[in-house]
């Protein structure tokens, strides 16, 4: 199993420093993510220069965002920077951050996510020009003269993160990868997004090598058991207030911990979120406890990811605590 580390933070610079940290660890990749005051390639690019061999990942950066042609050549200037070390993941973003955030449509995410990888791997495919064409539904572009000198590779691997079984079945049908949420449990990715991808690879007749599952995993590293398992729900609580994960919580029959969260969280009641997480959510959906713990636990995952991506919790936890998370992640799980 791979074994690689999503950056949380709030400088570039600590961005930087824990993918050095990774690299020294032996982490296989390194993520950085996007928000609506963050953005991924700058921070990737920054990540890829203070390095020289761990894979620098986007993870994930907003797909609708960006014309597919400028995120073509903003993967490829990264990968060039970095000499072929980047894996590309794209998200949809919930609907209320594509309306409400960005003022873009949100119809047919599935559909308009499979257009926008073939239309960007299209883009690197002419290279070498002299025109780019490409007609569909979502997007009809015509630029002539259209070349790019100096890509680091013929193309980059496009990993697809989602939630249900429309997106992860489209990873299969069209990615190279698919990135799992974060609160997916074990029992969600057996019953529900694996049997999908695996649906999607048969659909479009690839192989299962083909495709790497990857994983948010959701990974609390603490001497103090119950501190790391307190964090661990905290941000199981914070996911279980948008409605796109319900699926996730209704599979488990926690539907009314999860509205019970909701009601709490419109409060600003972070202690009444937390003493409604379920124990049972927190052993299926993290890893989370001392260091020997946690390598455990990891265990647990063989045989049902190829990549585990280690996420600190965030959801109010000191930021100073953030960090110290991570460095414990990288001692837990580091060479």
């Amino acid at each position: 199993m791979q074994k690689t580390l999503v950056c949380v933070a709030n400088r570039i610079q600590d961005g930087v420093d824990l993918a050095t940290e990774a690299e020294a660890a032996g982490f296989d990749a390194i993520w950085a993510t996007e928000f609506h005051n963050h953005d991924v390639y700058t921070w990737m690019t920054a990540m890829g220069l203070a390095t020289r061999s761990i894979l620098i990942g986007s993870g994930i950066a907003y797909a609708f965002v960006r014309p597919p042609v400028l995120v073509a050549a903003a993967a490829a200037d990264v990968d060039e920077l970095t000499v072929g070390r980047v894996l590309l993941g794209l998200g949809t973003g919930t609907q209320r951050m594509n309306e409400d955030w960005y003022g873009l449509p949100f119809a047919k995410p599935a559909a308009r996510m499979a257009e926008a990888v073939g239309l960007i791997r299209e883009t690197w495919a002419a290279a070498s020009g002299p025109r780019l064409q490409h007609k569909g539904e979502f997007w009809n572009l015509d630029i002539a003269p259209y070349g790019r000198a100096n890509l680091a590779r013929p193309a980059i691997p496009i990993y697809i993160a989602g939630v249900n079984r429309l997106m992860a079945r489209t990873a299969g049908e069209v990615a190279d990868g698919y990135i799992g949420h974060p609160q997916s449990s074990r029992r969600y990715m057996r019953e529900v997004t694996h049997p999908a991808v695996l649906d999607g690879l048969r659909r479009a007749s690839r192989s299962r090598d083909s495709m790497t599952l990857a994983n948010y995993l959701i990974c609390s590293v603490h001497e103090d058991r119950a501190e790391a398992r307190r964090e661990a729900a905290l941000q199981i609580a914070f996911h279980a207030t948008v409605y796109t994960y319900r699926a996730i919580f209704e599979l488990h029959g926690f539907q009314k911990e999860r509205e019970a969260i909701r009601a709490a969280f419109d409060q600003r009641d972070v202690p009444a979120m937390l003493s409604n997480v379920p124990e049972e959510m927190v052993d299926e959906c993290a890893i989370a406890g001392t260091p020997d713990e946690c390598r455990e636990q990891l265990k647990q995952y063989e045989g049902l990811i190829d990549m585990a991506m280690f996420f600190a919790p965030s959801f109010a936890i000191p930021s100073k605590r953030v960090m110290a998370n991570q460095r414990s992640i990288l001692a837990t799980f580091g060479r």
